[in-house]
């Protein structure tokens, strides 16, 4: 299964997290914003891209996905919110998220958090920073996270992702390829 839109803030909803910080104009937003019944539809909708500089982002030179805005001040550049939902017609295991990412994600499924990648511990908070600096081909190369121990049962889920940069003078941020794979065992055919 592709998940191929995701959705992030917009100005009007006062929530753009590459603009504002969310926990100054919606209280408890960081506990919130990955649960499933969290009410998205004043957010902005865009669609994913594998392609070379493609995504959700800001500053980077040559940059040619859904621009989430360049912040008015890079202290405000620190973290960007996006969900997704989708639905399987079957179960699946051993699942595996795929993206590229500048800098650090948490990842949530269905209102928990299953991974986190490049990121520092702490709970869920705008300033939390990711652990390093990515750059370069680095940027574009795509991380492979095993979600241990997940299923989805058959039904509608809800995919969250927080993308946080290492410090708040980082200049851009990004994020590709988002994609959530079922590595299914394949039966093997009737000998």
């Amino acid at each position: 299964m592709r998940c191929c839109s995701l959705r992030f803030p917009n100005e009007n909803g006062c929530i753009r997290s590459t603009v504002t910080i969310p926990a100054t104009n919606e209280p408890g937003f960081h506990t919130a914003f990955f649960v499933p019944d969290y009410d998205d539809r004043a957010w902005q909708t865009g669609r994913d891209s594998a392609v070379p500089n493609g995504g959700f982002g800001y500053g980077d030179a040559g940059f040619a996905g859904v621009d989430i805005g360049t912040p008015f001040a890079l202290e405000l550049g620190h973290a960007a919110y996006f969900r997704t939902r989708f639905t399987t017609d079957k179960p699946h295991a051993n699942l595996e998220l795929q993206c590229q990412r500048d800098d650090g994600i948490i990842v949530y499924l269905d209102g928990k958090e299953v991974a986190r990648d490049n990121m520092n511990d702490g709970s869920e908070a705008y300033l939390l920073p990711a652990v390093q600096t990515i750059d370069g081909p680095d940027e574009s190369a795509v991380q492979r996270i095993p979600l241990q121990g997940l299923s989805l049962a058959t039904g509608e889920h809800v995919l969250a992702i927080s993308l946080h940069n290492p410090a708040i003078s980082s200049s851009n941020l990004r994020i590709a390829a988002v994609t959530l794979l079922a590595l299914d065992p394949v039966p093997l055919p009737d000998q």
